[in-house]
């Protein structure tokens, strides 16, 4: 399915000629993938599943510090006991609002797809130890030529293949746009460097929807697919953040997103992102 996947996503993307460092690059790290040794990659894939789960759990945790802060300061100023029972209030709905995170399935020899079954890795990811609700997001591939993901939320058993054979959650189609609504996104690549940019299979889907994002977006990768430099398009979006069995590499700089508004029921997660 890999191979097959591959040559449909490399005929339909219509990117960078066959010769160019970026399609070498790719070439060469697909070929260390299907000849890496299953066991060794099996280990590495329970080290990664560990490393992004700590650090998406850090990532709210860093969120909902700030949240209370902006509470605290706020509380400091009321000339009354309603008006502290008021921010308390606002401050535990914040707590218990459910955090979006937009993530994917990972298959065959992608980083991920053989620590756990798609079920456990995904409700590992759903079902954090001690963080609020988690919404999660999948990708559902949509018809035709290349195009930004369309998403679906994630229910327990509920994937199905869709395009190229890919298990997609099987829910309510939701727009392109969805993914602005998550806080945190989780993408698959081929590479990453430590600037940030980011490498995919060439099709340029994630490209496409990246574009629609406000959040946090982690690259998840093997530990030799972080690389000195990665090649680089006018399409290109950099992620913040590339995690490996061996490092969480944060990458390059952000723009913060602005602060709450008083009483909002918002994260600060967003960065400022260019729209296509």
């Amino acid at each position: 399915m890999e191979k097959g996947l591959e040559t449909a996503r490399h005929r339909s993307s219509g990117r960078g000629s066959l010769d160019s460092p970026k399609v070498a690059l790719r070439r060469s790290l697909l070929a260390a993938r299907n000849a890496s040794d299953p066991a060794l990659r099996s280990a590495d894939d329970a080290r990664l599943a560990e490393r992004l789960v700590g650090w998406v759990a850090s990532r709210i945790e860093t969120e909902a510090e700030a949240g209370t802060e902006a509470d605290a300061e706020t509380g400091a100023s009321s000339d009354s006991p309603a008006d502290a029972v008021a921010d308390a209030v606002a401050g535990n709905a914040r707590a218990r609002r459910p955090v979006t995170i937009a993530a994917h399935v990972p298959v065959d020899v992608e980083p991920g797809a053989t620590s756990l079954t798609p079920d456990a890795f995904l409700s590992a990811l759903a079902r954090i130890d001690g963080m609020p609700p988690i919404r999660l997001l999948l990708p559902v591939c949509p018809p035709g030529p290349p195009a930004a993901l369309q998403w679906a939320e994630y229910a327990a058993g509920s994937l199905a293949p869709g395009k190229y054979g890919l298990p997609e959650p099987t829910g309510t189609r939701l727009a392109p746009e969805a993914i602005a609504e998550a806080e945190i996104i989780v993408v698959p690549g081929v590479a990453a460097d430590r600037s940030g940019m980011r490498m995919g299979r060439g099709a340029g889907y994630y490209d496409r929807s990246l574009a629609h994002a406000t959040g946090l977006v982690a690259a998840i990768l093997h530990p030799g697919e972080l690389v000195d430099d990665v090649p680089r398009d006018a399409h290109d979006l950099p992620v913040d953040a590339v995690i490996t069995a061996d490092e969480v590499a944060e990458t390059g700089p952000s723009t913060p997103g602005s602060a709450p508004a008083e009483n909002s029921m918002e994260p600060n997660f967003r960065r400022a992102r260019p729209m296509k």
